[in-house]
């Protein structure tokens, strides 16, 4: 499944996607980048049609939104406007590096103020709690709440190119700064894990892995993992793809 399907009526599969391409994550080895700027042959052409109008001025950033991510405890600056070609870019983008309880986002992540708010969330509510009782039984004893998680590791956030960098294909979440793609975890004891096909691991690190990609499906309309495609084999892809009726994809 691909990240889009906006224009399309909801349904067990979505019409969008490139034959074997289940959403949005980039081919497995596939360059990424956290920096803004598009690379290999999947950047959106100037022409193409899900270019925006650049010359209309962007709407103001919601103050309810700002506000509601600083109520969340996370570590984020708002940076300059992104402008990209075929209708790339933030106008109000966030450099979140952090959140509440010491957890740092590594690399940092650039993100519309919507997805950055759904990823504190998701943090707060799912991540978190998952790690405590990971780390819990882990070490077969009481940690403090809110403390077993030290570290998210992102594989990319926006980056101007079309849906799995395939040529022809439409723009991407992560073009639009509303999409993210998770390739690991660190815990408080050093525990490493890291997101990968898990479908024969019996291990915490694999139910750690499962509850928090499910949990994603509460907070974003579209979450890909390994065993979804042949593209995200690596990484939890999550997104705020709009589609009408309210239909998510969780795969």
């Amino acid at each position: 499944m691909d990240e889009g399907g906006e224009e399309e009526e909801p349904g067990p599969a979505d019409a969008d996607a490139p034959a074997g391409a289940q959403e949005d994550g980039g081919s497995p080895g596939a360059e990424r980048d956290t920096s803004g700027n598009a690379s290999g042959s999947g950047k959106p052409e100037a022409g193409s049609s899900d270019r925006q109008a650049q010359t209309q001025p962007p709407e103001p950033v919601d103050p309810v939104c700002v506000a509601r991510l600083a109520e969340l405890g996370a570590i984020f600056e708002a940076v300059e406007p992104i402008e990209g070609e075929g209708g790339c870019g933030i106008a109000h983008p966030f450099e979140i590096s952090g959140f509440s309880g010491g957890i740092s986002l590594q690399p940092a992540a650039k993100l519309d103020c919507p997805t950055a708010v759904a990823l504190a969330e998701w943090v707060e509510d799912e991540l978190k709690p998952a790690a405590d009782t990971a780390i819990r039984t882990l070490t077969d004893e009481e940690k403090p709440e809110g403390k077993a998680l030290k570290t998210i590791r992102q594989a990319s956030s926006y980056i101007c190119r079309t849906r799995n960098s395939q040529k022809d294909a439409k723009l991407s979440e992560h073009g639009k700064g509303r999409a993210i793609d998770i390739a690991g975890f660190t815990l408080a004891d050093g525990t490493d894990v890291t997101v990968t096909p898990r479908e024969k691991d019996h291990t915490i690190a694999a139910a750690l892995q499962a509850a928090v990609r499910k949990g994603a499906c509460l907070h974003f309309t579209t979450v890909l993992g390994p065993g979804a495609d042949s593209f995200h084999s690596d990484h939890i892809h999550i997104d705020l793809a709009e589609r009408r009726g309210g239909y998510r994809i969780c795969q």
